[in-house]
């Protein structure tokens, strides 16, 4: 499962493993409902609620992780320029690589990645 509308940094980023325990804190032994709204990469994408709370958001407002508009929407865009404007979790690095540009290693990602290390398609 993937939670929808976002990315969050690989393992092998800065902050991968902050946002992984972040994300394991909220919902490991909690009461969470799970909304399933398509797939990706043969995968389901969900959005988890923990207490009315959308984790996801939750996630972006942390500076743990990237809103994707093109699967959001732009649903988490304003939670994500606040935790950049406040330098909020990953933000406070000086040089960020979006996870899109972290895994891209063809020509798609190379070419948009190259000229923005914060691209996110």
């Amino acid at each position: 499962m993937r939670l929808s509308g976002i990315d969050a940094p690989e393992s092998t980023q800065p902050f991968g493993n902050t946002s992984r325990n972040y994300l394991e804190s909220m919902v490991k032994n909690a009461k969470v409902t799970v909304t399933c709204t398509g797939r990706s990469f043969d995968r389901e994408t969900c959005e988890i609620f923990k207490d009315g709370k959308n984790v996801g958001e939750e996630m972006v407002k942390a500076g743990l992780a990237w809103d994707s508009p093109k699967h959001s929407k732009g649903k988490y865009s304003d939670f994500q320029k606040r935790a950049q404007e406040t330098r909020t979790g990953l933000w406070s690095q000086k040089e960020i690589e979006s996870p899109f540009c972290h895994r891209g290693k063809s020509g798609k990602a190379i070419r948009l990645c190259s000229s923005n290390r914060q691209f996110q398609e």
